[in-house]
């Protein structure tokens, strides 16, 4: 069995990002049977570096991963975030947006709740999923149940969303990716 590694992309500033991040990372893994293991920034040794050294050690993870999941949740999705997978996208690496905020938000409803300018791009696959719908329906278990069913669950759907992104996969060339390192100033 060929092992995936996922970049995840989001939020990462309070307990809530932090562990919510891990929780549904490791239902990733429990769920494909280790096919496919998050990396997640905020796992990343970042101390002592500067920011640009942390852009840099943060793109070339990105670069270096089978593929990405990006979390755009939230009012707007968070800027780090979309610059992610923007470079992402320069480089036609495999992605999964998500949302799994139940607000409206963007400009296309309900169908890709974000800005349009994140919409639309190859190799990309998209998953809405009401949280709060989902959390009413899973919340009649205990409260250790009840988070893993949430996270199971949305794992479950993202997986599908992996495999079915890396279907029409194609990575760029060794001479495309070393000219893109360096315009992003990674090499």
């Amino acid at each position: 069995m060929k092992k995936f590694i996922v970049f995840f992309a989001g939020e990462l500033f309070d307990h809530k990002h932090l562990t919510g991040n891990l929780m549904l990372a490791v239902q990733i893994g429990k769920v494909s049977n280790g096919r496919f293991e998050c990396f997640l920034p905020q796992d990343m040794d970042t101390s002592g570096l500067s920011f640009d050294e942390i852009r840099k050690k943060d793109l070339n993870a990105l670069f270096n991963a089978d593929l990405a999941l990006f979390n755009f949740d939230g009012g707007d999705a968070d800027s780090g975030t979309v610059a992610e997978f923007i470079a992402a996208k320069a480089v036609n690496k495999p992605a999964v947006l998500f949302r799994s905020d139940f607000r409206s938000a963007g400009d296309q409803a309900q169908l890709a709740p974000w800005n349009l300018m994140c919409s639309g791009y190859p190799n990309t696959e998209t998953l809405v999923v009401n949280s709060m719908q989902l959390y009413k329906t899973l919340r009649k278990q205990s409260l250790v149940e009840t988070l893993e069913a949430v996270h199971r669950h949305i794992a479950e759907l993202l997986v599908g969303k992996f495999n079915a992104v890396l279907k029409n996969a194609a990575a760029p060339s060794p001479e495309v990716m070393q000219s893109l390192r360096k315009s992003f100033s990674l090499e």
